[in-house]
Order: C-alpha cells, then sequence, then structure tokens
C-alpha cells in the first residue's frame, strides 16, 4: 500500500493478495485512513490562527474603542474565545481507525490481525 498524498491511497495487487479476508483488507485501509486523518487533525489551523473575516465592525462608527474589552468583545465575535487546551495530544490513527472499521460494519479487533502487513 502507498499514500501518495493526504487524500490518496494506492493499493497493490500484493496487498490485495496478503489479505486472505474481507475484514483484513478492510482494516489495512482503515488504518491507512486513521493515518491520513490523524494527520490532517494534527496539521489543521487551531482556531485563534484563522485571521478575522474583513467585515467585523466592532465599536463606533469612526472605528473608536479600545482596551482589553473591545478585543475580548471582537474575540468572542469572531468565536475565537474558545481555544483549544495547550496540552492537547495528538490524534491517534489506531483509534480513528478502530472507528472507522465500527462505522463500517467490521469488528474493530481487525485491526489487531493486521500488524505484519500494516508499515509504520
Amino acid at each position: 500500500m502507498l499514500r501518495k498524498s493526504d487524500r490518496l491511497v494506492q493499493l497493490s495487487e500484493g496487498t490485495v493478495d496478503a489479505c486472505p479476508r474481507d475484514e483484513q483488507l478492510a482494516a489495512l485501509l482503515a488504518l491507512e485512513l486513521g493515518r491520513m486523518a490523524a494527520q490532517r487533525q494534527a496539521d489543521r489551523p487551531r482556531d485563534d490562527d484563522r485571521l478575522p473575516p474583513l467585515d467585523v465592525h466592532i465599536g463606533g462608527p469612526d472605528g473608536g474603542g479600545f482596551g482589553p474589552q473591545l478585543r475580548q468583545a471582537e474575540m468572542a465575535k469572531l468565536g475565537m474565545d474558545r481555544r483549544r487546551p495547550a496540552s492537547e495530544s495528538p490524534p491517534n490513527a489506531e483509534d480513528i481507525a478502530r472507528q472507522i472499521l465500527t462505522r463500517s460494519g467490521f469488528a474493530p479487533t481487525e485491526l489487531d490481525g493486521i500488524r505484519n502487513l500494516a508499515a509504520p
């Protein structure tokens, strides 16, 4: 299996042949999709890193207003007052893969049987 980008996975015939059961192939795909999703979540910009929209007007018509209260109002209006905790752990690809398997109708324990097929 080869991940070409953050949106494309390429399967070789050898990978398909190495999975004698559909459940193993599903687990292998779910793990790779889980890795891709975890990487995308880790690379996603934090909410407080987004730029504000250009049409936000807070304060008087002359642009007046200053101080920490105005800054708090601006942050609240932009939805930037809810920050991620600094100690947020990175997403776990295996947890995401188990969720994918469960939602697809496969047992999440199938992931344990493909350790020798899954490249790190």
